[in-house]
């Protein structure tokens, strides 16, 4: 075969001079020329095409399900924070009310 129509390269890094090296490079030949680096390269391919897809539609699932839930909301500080402030400036006006009760009752017994 003079020409070679795939643009994928293949290779291994051995050792020059190594023994088995012509033995390798002859199977390797024999797997690109059956086609089998391309079915196996294919398959993958699809393989990860098909996890993608499964990835994607269950996304959109768990997305539809939380827009199907949209009335339900977690409470968290961010919104309960007015009622806090409100309940703590209840309870620093009624200190401070006690505080000048207390001083007052204080002035009159004295005068």
């Amino acid at each position: 075969m003079a020409t070679s129509m795939q643009s994928r390269r293949l290779f291994c890094c051995l050792v020059q001079g190594a023994p088995y090296l012509k033995n390798f490079n002859a199977v390797m030949w024999r797997c690109v020329e059956a086609g089998l680096i391309n079915k196996w390269l294919y398959d993958l391919n699809a393989l990860y095409v098909k996890e993608y897809q499964d990835q994607k539609s269950s996304q959109e699932q768990e997305d539809t399900a939380v827009e199907k839930d949209t009335r339900l909301v977690v409470f968290t500080l961010n919104h309960l924070q007015g009622a806090f402030f409100l309940f703590f400036l209840g309870h620093g006006c009624g200190l401070l009310l006690l505080f000048l009760e207390l001083l007052l009752t204080l002035h009159i017994s004295f005068t």
